[in-house]
Formats: C-alpha cells, sequence, structure tokens
C-alpha cells in the first residue's frame, strides 16, 4: 500500500460502533476510521464523508442485545443513523469546496428505487420505512 501510495478510509456503517470512529480506534498509517464530516483529499478531489444508516433489521438486533450475555457485544447503537449538522457543513464550506460526498446510506430520491427488500423487516418495525 505505501509503495502506491494507497489508503484505505472507513466510514461509520449501521453495524459499526460508532465510538470507532468517534475516536479514530483504528488509526494505522495506511487505513483508519474517520469521523463523520471528515473530510478526505485524494486525486484532486476534496472528499466529504459522512456514515451511518438505519440497520433495516434494528428489530432483531435489539432483540439480541437485550439477552444477558450482549452487554459486551452490542450490534445495535441508537444513535447509528446519520446526522445533519449544519455547524459543521458552514465550517467545512468556509474553508473549501467539496466536489465529492461519500455516505454509506442514500437521500429517498437516490436509488435504491424500491424498498421491496425491506417490507420484510418492515412488518416487524412500524417505523422503519418513515425512518
Amino acid at each position: 500500500m505505501t509503495k502506491a501510495n494507497n489508503w484505505i478510509v472507513m466510514i461509520r456503517g449501521n453495524h459499526d460502533d460508532p465510538a470507532y470512529f468517534q475516536e479514530q480506534r483504528i488509526h494505522h498509517e495506511r487505513f483508519r476510521c474517520i469521523p463523520d464530516y471528515s473530510i478526505v483529499t485524494a486525486c484532486g478531489h476534496t472528499i466529504l464523508c459522512i456514515g451511518g444508516a438505519i440497520s433495516i433489521d434494528r428489530t432483531y438486533r435489539l432483540a439480541v442485545d437485550s439477552r444477558p450475555h450482549s452487554a459486551q457485544t452490542a450490534s445495535y447503537w441508537a444513535d447509528e443513523m446519520p446526522y445533519y449538522d449544519d455547524e459543521a457543513l458552514a465550517e467545512i464550506n468556509a474553508k473549501c469546496k467539496v466536489d465529492i460526498v461519500v455516505t454509506h446510506t442514500s437521500p429517498s430520491f437516490c436509488e435504491l428505487l424500491t424498498k421491496d427488500g425491506l417490507l420484510g423487516w418492515a412488518k416487524r418495525d412500524e417505523t422503519l420505512l418513515e425512518d
């Protein structure tokens, strides 16, 4: 990776412990976890990175996490969703011009065009589609 000047930059997913990204627990010479609203510059681009998403299987994960053995092995975090940070965006816009946004999810007007795969999970989670 060093010879090719390659990096692996990881953004938060919905099944990831947010602390790994907020605290940058993985921070190696060539790969690292980065917090939401981080800016990465690469190949002449300025990239805004925002993680998070809603777990379609959150009802299952909540049930598993409620078991006694799960205190050390959480699989659902209530703050898993992406969040809009107007202050961070204003600060970023004052410093640089972003030309690429990398996210773990997308707004409703982008792909995924249908929610057919979500319907089974939505039957068990009343607010899933709305969220």
